[in-house]
Formats: structure tokens, sequence, C-alpha cells
């Protein structure tokens, strides 16, 4: 499937802030080098249930649980604590990072993520019925655009476009499809 983002979809997004289904997660967001952490439990949770993938338990971690798509990495400490992460690949062109071809996604370049900080944020996830939009703003996508520098720019809308992540000047849009879906709707479950 082509993930590239036509304008009229980052218009809706930028424009409106709603999704086709207008129902949307909120979530705590931390950004560091290259992973984006979904860190509100209830949010990291839905997304955990909803992946139509296999449950491992971690071998070197008791009682450590994790669920591993194409582009979304989520766990369940010991602690009962969830989280979910996004990865950005290291090419600059607004591509996520893919479990296929970065087995262990790597973090990141080691001095980067020694000398500065994390961006916390918030983002509101859309729940789609062949994954989730995730939206970001302020100082969190300011720096999400800072790591999509070799995307495609659209000088007349002022909007870097890459395949998975799309920023204009102050809001992100980060596309992230599930490699399998429910044969039913296929869309996260919203109790």
């Amino acid at each position: 499937m082509n993930f590239t983002f036509p304008f009229f979809v980052l218009i809706v997004f930028v424009s409106s802030g709603k999704s086709q289904a207008e129902t949307f997660l909120s979530s705590d967001l931390k950004f560091h080098t290259q992973e984006l952490l979904i860190s509100s439990g209830d949010t990291a949770r839905e997304l955990y249930e909803s992946l139509h993938v296999k449950e491992v338990e971690a071998s070197l971690v008791a009682g450590l649980w994790f669920k591993n798509d194409e582009f979304l990495f989520c766990w369940v400490e010991p602690t009962g604590d969830y989280f979910c992460s996004v990865y950005l690949d290291f090419s600059g062109k607004g591509r996520l990072s893919s479990f296929h071809r970065d087995v262990d996604y790597g973090k990141g370049d080691p001095v980067e993520y020694i000398v500065k900080k994390e961006v916390k944020g918030e983002g509101k996830l859309f729940p789609m019925k062949w994954g989730m939009d995730l939206v970001v703003e302020g100082a969190l996508a300011e720096f999400l655009r800072s790591k999509i520098y070799r995307a495609p720019y659209d000088k007349s809308r002022k909007i870097y476009r890459g395949e998975q992540i799309a920023c204009s000047k102050h809001q992100c849009l980060v596309r992230v499809p599930f490699s399998k879906v429910n044969p039913g709707d296929g869309a996260i479950g919203l109790d």
C-alpha cells in the first residue's frame, strides 16, 4: 500500500483536527532521537490490545510482554504499565522504521541521545480501519519536522510530505499502518 499523503488528507487534519470517524485517543508523547513514545497507559493499552499480531514474552525480562507490528512496537511491563513506540528511519525522508528492515529499530545516534533532552508533548491518535493517524503540535511537531529534512517540500503549501510523516510549520501527521487488521472492521476498539 502506498501511504504517501495526498494534500486533501493533510488539510483535513491540519485544518479541522478531526478524522473521518471523529473519534480519537489522546496521549502524552515523548520524542528522543528516533523514537516517538506513546506514554499514556490507557491509550497504549488500547493500541496493544488492538494489534492483531502474536503476543510474545521477553526472554530476558520475566513478566515483560510485547507485540511487534511492522511500524508499531507495544509492550506491557511486569508492573502492568503499557507503552508503545513508533521509530523513524534514519533517511530524513519522512518514513517510519520497519521491523522488517531494522529488527532492533535502533534508538538513534548515541551522542544525540546523551546530549539532547527528550521533547515532550501531547498527541491525538485517530483510529482507522488500516491503522492510525497521529497528530502532534507545538514543540513536538517542530522537533519531528526537523527529523524529516529530506522529505519533499511543497513550497506553495509550506508542507513537508514524506511517506508516512507530513509536517506544516507547527503540526505533523504521522500515518501508522498496521500489518494485520481485524477481518471485521479492523479499527482500534474504543470501549
